[in-house]
């Protein structure tokens, strides 16, 4: 029975190119033009080619850790790759099924030709399944990972752009907020602001709100503990475009920056500093 194994792993070896071909007439349509939009048709051949390689070396070898391991960085480079060119993770799993049919297809072929006893195709559906059942638990793992990250690099960038801190000087630096501050927005506004000062090293935060259609209690609160944390590492801050209509509402809710220094515009703060 072993070297029937081995056998075969040679065959898988040799006609690997013939099989990746195969493997493309099985796959769905849908499935093959979002695979040839991530990768050119001769390299998605290769890398079919390396895993029924591996797979192969895998039968034929008395030692199984090195084709083991090949396998399993296939699964981690492919599924890296299929989560970077955008293919599906549930389409892409549904492959390694056709991995299985063009492997069994194989086997028929080889018990119909008598190189195979029926004990050895079982003995190879023993040893190849849970492989294959592997290949998709390691590339769904990477994939999963690897979009978790990209997404995580995305809100990253996205905080930023919500809570943009621009230098203008080796000193000062403006903060120009645009839309609604809601509770998620006010705390990264405290975490950016007081990281952004430390990290640039200034010692003055231009603070601008003419982009804010409204400031509550709540706003104006936030503001206010952001400037009070501001000063505790020395950085002062300027608070500039409140409009009328924001200004009367504060008045009425009884809300008083009279120890915070504040401008009508941003206009007006820079020619103070002499910008």
């Amino acid at each position: 029975m072993d070297a029937e194994l081995k056998t075969f792993g040679i065959r898988l070896t040799t006609n690997k190119y013939e099989l990746s071909k195969e493997i493309t007439k099985h796959q769905e349509d849908s499935y093959k033009k979002s695979l040839t939009q991530a990768a050119d048709p001769p390299e998605i051949i290769e890398l079919r080619a390396q895993l029924l390689e591996a797979l192969g070396q895998f039968l034929s070898s008395d030692n199984k850790e090195t084709p083991h391991q090949k396998i399993r960085d296939w699964a981690h480079y492919t599924g890296e790759r299929a989560s970077h060119g955008g293919i599906d993770l549930d389409q892409a799993l549904k492959q390694i099924t056709v991995y299985r049919t063009v492997i069994w297809g194989e086997c028929t072929k080889e018990l119909e030709e008598k190189h195979l006893s029926a004990s050895t195709i079982l003995q190879l559906r023993k040893t190849l399944d849970p492989i294959l059942d592997e290949i998709c638990y390691i590339f769904s793992h990477v994939y999963v990972e690897y979009n978790k990250q990209v997404i995580e690099k995305a809100h990253a960038k996205m905080q930023d752009l919500s809570v943009p801190v621009v230098t203008i000087s080796k000193d000062i630096a403006i903060l120009p907020l645009i839309g609604e501050l809601d509770a998620t927005r006010s705390k990264l506004l405290m975490e950016i602001a007081l990281q952004r000062s430390i990290e640039t090293k200034i010692n003055h935060l231009i603070i601008d709100l003419s982009g804010v259609p409204i400031v509550d209690t709540m706003v104006a609160n936030n503001l206010y503990q952001v400037i009070s944390s501001l000063k505790l590492i020395g950085v002062e801050a300027t608070l500039t475009g409140i409009r009328p209509e924001i200004a009367q509402t504060l008045v009425q809710l009884g809300i008083r920056f009279e120890d915070i220094r504040t401008r009508a515009s941003l206009q007006q703060t820079l020619s103070e500093i002499g910008l």
